[in-house]
């Protein structure tokens, strides 16, 4: 008998995108699976078509809570999941029909804990497969490797929806409650507990729906800054677990600042302590980036400029050339 995947569905107000997310997983090619409908306190439609999915499909069930956001809504389903292995999906996102079944098929051959396919961005909510392509090349890393992986470039990322994951991994895990940033905060300890690797495909078999609306998308607030706080955690338990990984991590940070500062200028924020709180990042870390020969020397002179003029990033984020850099560069 084939093992059973669990998919928890986070649900709040996506009325419009919702049956195009549950339609995409129940036309999966892998059969086995508990379709789990998280309904977070939504206000428009989305928990009569979740409901009427249920009554379709007896592999959905739905759990209809308080609005608590998307931590609270994936540790719902995580509490009540009892498939083998376990994946997320957005409600306003969608997977192609062999996204599972090729995930499964690879976990088992390899015995490792976690495989990942990339990210396709996407503007329209038009659903349509990527690609038709029966077999994918896959890259093992070992756990160690796979976090320098996850801190220095987006061949895995911190997202927690374009993976499976033995469940397992999450026996003493689950996602902050209140943190903009959730997937930041847990997708590095979860690598950390993937003792037989994790494979990974460039194919781009997850499909996320870029809305207007979106809280990442949105204009600057100062939760945004959760980002720096989760920082300073993935420092302080790298410093116990892994401390050759430090110099990458604060590499890493020094890019959120940077890019931190660029969202305040474009917003017209003119908040001094937001700056100051950046200024300081950059200047606690900005060596690591100055010294570290991998990196471009674009992007480490970029770095050292800002660190020998503080307020310059005003005046350099006007020229294309920095923002082709950071777009470039650009980390999930």
């Amino acid at each position: 008998m084939t093992n059973r995947v669990s998919i928890v569905v986070p649900v709040y107000n996506v009325e419009s995108y919702i049956e195009n997310c549950i339609q995409s997983i129940r036309q999966q090619s892998y059969k086995n699976l508990e379709i789990i409908l998280v309904n977070d306190g939504s206000s428009d439609r989305s928990q009569l078509i979740c409901e009427r999915y249920c009554k379709l499909d007896n592999r959905v069930t739905v759990i209809n809570k308080q609005n608590g956001g998307l931590s609270s809504a994936r540790n719902a389903g995580l509490d009540i999941a009892t498939g083998d292995y376990i994946a997320f999906i957005d409600g306003d996102d969608w997977i192609d029909h062999d996204y599972i079944g090729s995930m499964v098929d690879v976990l088992e051959n390899t015995k490792s804990d976690i495989s990942v396919f990339h990210m396709k961005k996407e503007v329209c909510s038009n659903m349509y497969d990527s690609t038709e392509k029966d077999s994918y090349e896959w890259r093992h890393f070992k756990r160690t490797k796979a976090l320098q992986e996850l801190f220095t470039n987006n061949n895995i990322g911190y997202s927690a929806c374009n993976k499976l994951y033995r469940i397992s991994l999450f026996n003493n895990i689950r996602y902050p409650y209140g943190k903009l940033m959730e997937d930041k905060a847990t997708t590095y300890k979860v690598i950390d507990q993937a003792r037989n690797g994790i494979v990974v495909s460039s194919c781009p078999k997850y499909h996320y729906f870029m809305r207007s609306t979106s809280i990442m998308k949105s204009n600057f607030n100062a939760k945004k800054f959760d980002s720096f706080e989760i920082h300073d955690q993935i420092l302080h338990y790298m410093s116990y677990f892994h401390p050759e990984l430090i110099p990458l991590v604060r590499e890493r940070y020094v890019y959120e600042a940077i890019r931190m500062q660029m969202a305040l200028i474009e917003s017209n924020n003119r908040d001094k302590g937001n700056y100051r709180k950046c200024q300081k990042i950059i200047r606690l870390y900005g060596n690591n980036v100055k010294h570290d020969s991998n990196l471009s020397l674009r992007y480490r002179g970029l770095v050292m400029l800002i660190m020998l003029m503080p307020g310059g990033l005003y005046i350099l984020s006007k020229f294309r050339m920095v923002r082709l850099i950071f777009r470039r560069l650009e980390l999930s």
